[in-house]
Protein backbone atom coordinates (compact mmCIF):
# COMPACT_ATOMS: atom_id res chain seq x y z
CA UNK A 1 0.00 0.00 0.00
CA UNK A 2 1.82 3.44 -1.08
CA UNK A 3 1.58 6.62 0.44
CA UNK A 4 -1.78 8.36 -1.34
CA UNK A 5 -3.86 4.78 -0.86
CA UNK A 6 -2.59 4.58 3.59
CA UNK A 7 -3.75 8.51 3.56
CA UNK A 8 -7.02 7.59 1.85
CA UNK A 9 -7.58 4.28 4.09
CA UNK A 10 -7.18 6.51 7.48
CA UNK A 11 -9.67 9.41 6.14
CA UNK A 12 -12.15 6.69 5.52
CA UNK A 13 -11.51 5.40 8.96
CA UNK A 14 -12.04 8.26 10.32
CA UNK A 15 -15.37 9.72 8.21
CA UNK A 16 -16.43 6.48 9.14
CA UNK A 17 -15.95 6.32 12.69
CA UNK A 18 -17.04 10.23 13.06
CA UNK A 19 -20.60 9.93 11.27
CA UNK A 20 -22.02 8.07 13.34
CA UNK A 21 -21.31 10.90 16.57
CA UNK A 22 -22.56 13.32 14.67
CA UNK A 23 -25.47 11.95 13.29
CA UNK A 24 -26.36 10.68 16.91
CA UNK A 25 -25.88 14.36 17.97
CA UNK A 26 -28.18 15.54 14.67
CA UNK A 27 -30.74 13.22 15.04
CA UNK A 28 -31.17 13.33 18.80
CA UNK A 29 -31.72 17.26 18.96
CA UNK A 30 -28.61 18.16 20.79
CA UNK A 31 -28.70 21.56 23.08
CA UNK A 32 -27.63 24.55 21.93
CA UNK A 33 -25.56 26.32 24.78
CA UNK A 34 -28.18 28.27 27.31
CA UNK A 35 -28.76 31.68 26.32
CA UNK A 36 -28.44 34.57 29.03
CA UNK A 37 -32.91 34.75 28.47
CA UNK A 38 -32.99 30.86 29.04
CA UNK A 39 -30.73 31.12 32.39
CA UNK A 40 -32.61 34.29 33.82
CA UNK A 41 -36.02 32.73 33.60
CA UNK A 42 -34.64 29.76 35.18
CA UNK A 43 -33.43 32.35 38.38
CA UNK A 44 -36.43 34.10 37.94
CA UNK A 45 -38.31 30.43 38.34
CA UNK A 46 -36.17 29.33 41.27
CA UNK A 47 -37.12 29.52 44.97
CA UNK A 48 -35.73 32.37 47.31
CA UNK A 49 -35.09 30.41 49.54
CA UNK A 50 -34.88 26.35 49.99
CA UNK A 51 -35.10 23.97 53.83
CA UNK A 52 -35.08 21.16 54.14
CA UNK A 53 -36.56 19.07 57.48
CA UNK A 54 -39.22 22.58 58.22
CA UNK A 55 -40.76 22.60 61.93
CA UNK A 56 -43.01 26.09 62.43
CA UNK A 57 -45.11 26.99 65.25
CA UNK A 58 -47.85 29.16 65.32
CA UNK A 59 -48.56 31.25 68.47
CA UNK A 60 -51.21 33.42 69.50
CA UNK A 61 -51.05 35.42 72.48
CA UNK A 62 -48.72 33.17 74.07
CA UNK A 63 -51.00 30.37 72.78
CA UNK A 64 -50.03 27.65 70.43
CA UNK A 65 -52.40 27.29 67.69
CA UNK A 66 -50.64 25.53 65.18
CA UNK A 67 -47.53 23.08 64.38
CA UNK A 68 -46.12 22.36 61.05
CA UNK A 69 -43.78 20.03 59.75
CA UNK A 70 -42.39 19.04 56.56
CA UNK A 71 -39.64 17.11 55.10
CA UNK A 72 -38.82 20.28 53.13
CA UNK A 73 -40.13 23.66 52.00
CA UNK A 74 -39.35 26.49 49.33
CA UNK A 75 -40.05 30.13 50.15
CA UNK A 76 -41.26 32.27 46.80
CA UNK A 77 -41.35 35.97 47.68
CA UNK A 78 -42.98 36.89 44.11
CA UNK A 79 -45.83 34.29 44.77
CA UNK A 80 -46.24 35.60 48.03
CA UNK A 81 -46.10 31.76 49.02
CA UNK A 82 -44.08 28.92 50.69
CA UNK A 83 -44.50 25.30 48.76
CA UNK A 84 -44.05 22.21 51.37
CA UNK A 85 -43.35 18.47 50.05
CA UNK A 86 -44.40 15.74 52.88
CA UNK A 87 -46.42 18.07 55.10
CA UNK A 88 -48.16 17.27 58.38
CA UNK A 89 -50.04 19.98 60.04
CA UNK A 90 -51.18 19.99 63.93
CA UNK A 91 -54.14 22.85 65.02
CA UNK A 92 -55.14 23.39 68.48
CA UNK A 93 -58.98 23.20 68.43
CA UNK A 94 -61.59 24.16 71.58
CA UNK A 95 -62.38 20.42 71.56
CA UNK A 96 -58.98 18.99 71.06
CA UNK A 97 -56.07 18.89 68.20
CA UNK A 98 -57.08 18.24 64.85
CA UNK A 99 -54.15 17.00 62.17
CA UNK A 100 -53.71 16.90 59.02
CA UNK A 101 -51.38 15.50 56.13
CA UNK A 102 -50.66 15.78 52.82
CA UNK A 103 -47.52 14.63 49.70
CA UNK A 104 -47.44 19.01 49.50
CA UNK A 105 -48.63 22.21 50.61
CA UNK A 106 -48.93 25.28 49.72
CA UNK A 107 -49.26 27.96 52.15
CA UNK A 108 -50.13 31.38 51.02
CA UNK A 109 -48.02 34.16 53.31
CA UNK A 110 -50.79 37.09 53.13
CA UNK A 111 -53.83 35.49 53.62
CA UNK A 112 -52.36 32.69 55.89
CA UNK A 113 -54.33 30.28 53.48
CA UNK A 114 -53.36 26.47 53.13
CA UNK A 115 -54.02 24.19 50.17
CA UNK A 116 -52.99 20.58 50.56
CA UNK A 117 -53.33 17.80 48.29
CA UNK A 118 -52.05 14.22 47.85
CA UNK A 119 -53.29 11.50 49.79
CA UNK A 120 -54.77 13.92 52.18
CA UNK A 121 -55.91 12.75 55.62
CA UNK A 122 -57.95 14.96 57.77
CA UNK A 123 -58.71 14.19 61.43
CA UNK A 124 -59.34 14.49 65.44
CA UNK A 125 -60.45 12.22 67.71
CA UNK A 126 -63.99 11.66 66.54
CA UNK A 127 -63.53 11.51 62.98
CA UNK A 128 -61.26 11.15 59.33
CA UNK A 129 -61.17 12.97 56.43
CA UNK A 130 -59.70 11.16 52.94
CA UNK A 131 -59.52 13.50 49.51
CA UNK A 132 -56.62 14.50 47.59
CA UNK A 133 -57.21 18.40 48.11
CA UNK A 134 -57.69 20.53 50.84
CA UNK A 135 -57.97 24.21 51.41
CA UNK A 136 -58.30 26.39 54.70
CA UNK A 137 -59.56 29.58 54.50
CA UNK A 138 -58.19 31.42 57.48
CA UNK A 139 -60.12 34.65 57.37
CA UNK A 140 -63.53 32.56 57.15
CA UNK A 141 -61.97 29.50 58.86
CA UNK A 142 -63.38 27.51 56.36
CA UNK A 143 -62.03 24.29 55.15
CA UNK A 144 -62.74 22.84 51.85
CA UNK A 145 -62.51 20.80 49.02
CA UNK A 146 -64.62 20.04 45.64
CA UNK A 147 -62.14 16.53 45.08
CA UNK A 148 -64.82 13.21 46.66
CA UNK A 149 -64.67 13.00 49.96
CA UNK A 150 -64.88 9.91 52.52
CA UNK A 151 -65.50 10.80 56.36
CA UNK A 152 -65.13 8.08 58.83
CA UNK A 153 -66.78 8.27 62.83
CA UNK A 154 -66.91 5.90 65.14
CA UNK A 155 -70.42 4.38 64.34
CA UNK A 156 -70.53 6.61 60.28
CA UNK A 157 -69.02 5.93 56.79
CA UNK A 158 -70.11 9.03 54.73
CA UNK A 159 -68.83 9.89 51.14
CA UNK A 160 -69.75 13.15 48.71
CA UNK A 161 -68.23 14.54 45.66
CA UNK A 162 -67.27 17.56 47.69
CA UNK A 163 -67.29 19.24 51.27
CA UNK A 164 -67.05 22.66 53.23
CA UNK A 165 -66.53 22.45 56.86
CA UNK A 166 -66.57 25.04 59.08
CA UNK A 167 -64.61 25.36 62.11
CA UNK A 168 -66.99 28.50 64.19
CA UNK A 169 -69.76 25.68 63.83
CA UNK A 170 -68.40 22.15 63.25
CA UNK A 171 -70.66 21.57 60.79
CA UNK A 172 -69.44 19.53 57.74
CA UNK A 173 -71.79 19.71 54.65
CA UNK A 174 -71.14 17.09 51.90
CA UNK A 175 -72.64 17.94 48.43
CA UNK A 176 -72.86 16.13 45.45
CA UNK A 177 -73.72 12.38 45.14
CA UNK A 178 -73.93 11.61 48.86
CA UNK A 179 -74.04 8.81 50.31
CA UNK A 180 -73.83 7.60 54.10
CA UNK A 181 -73.63 4.86 56.11
CA UNK A 182 -74.26 4.29 60.04
CA UNK A 183 -73.38 1.14 61.67
CA UNK A 184 -71.02 -0.28 64.46
CA UNK A 185 -68.75 -0.94 62.01
CA UNK A 186 -67.71 1.52 60.09
CA UNK A 187 -64.30 2.40 61.88
CA UNK A 188 -61.55 2.90 59.35
CA UNK A 189 -57.46 3.58 60.41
Amino acid sequence: MNGAQKMKTAVLLSVFLLLPGGLYILLNDAKSPPTVSNITGQIRNAPDIVIDAVHQTALKNGEKQWDLTASAAQFREEEDQTVFREVALTAYAKNGPIHATGDRGIMHMTTNDLDLSGNVRLDNDNYKIFTQTLHYQANSLIIYTDDPVSIYGDSLHFTGDAMKFYIKTETAVLSGNVKGILSETTIRE
